[in-house]
């Protein structure tokens, strides 16, 4: 499956967000007090910017892999396996809940033409790991 964006575009969001967030927590401007006074406001502020990127990361990751959206017409239903399926509704975004925030993907409604049931591939091809992410099911690309 394709990717919804490029490499560059994914490296340029992830890098611009990252600079925001570095003149946020220290900025250029001497006359601008830092934020916080203990180290616990520190771990505070520190915990904020690591969740904030790893949703940024993960919807990057996302639109990579190309798994976020598919064809209709190159998926089967998760309930029976059927390959009569049609497209229900054009992609719109969807959330995923994870430890760290909410991470925002482009899901598309599909309804199998055997089961009549509606699923969405591009929610259900990730899973939760237990261990604060998600892996693909076999799905997109392979490797680390």
């Amino acid at each position: 499956m394709s990717a919804l964006t490029s490499r560059q575009a994914a490296r340029e969001r992830l890098l611009r967000h990252l600079q925001a967030e570095v003149d946020r927590q220290i900025p250029a401007d001497e006359s601008i007090p830092l934020k916080g006074y203990t180290f616990l406001d520190f771990e505070n502020l520190a915990e904020r910017a690591s969740n904030d990127f790893y949703t940024v990361l993960l919807e990057e990751r996302l639109a990579l892999s190309g798994a976020a959206e598919c064809r209709p017409e190159a998926g089967r239903c998760p309930y029976g396996f059927s390959p009569r399926v049609r497209q229900i509704r054009e992609a719109e975004p969807g959330e995923i809940r994870t430890p760290r925030g909410a991470v925002v993907l482009n899901e598309q409604t599909f309804g199998c033409r055997d089961c009549s049931r509606s699923f969405s591939p591009s929610a259900s091809r990730f899973r939760h790991t237990g261990g604060g992410g998600f892996e693909s099911q076999g799905y997109g690309e392979s490797g680390a």
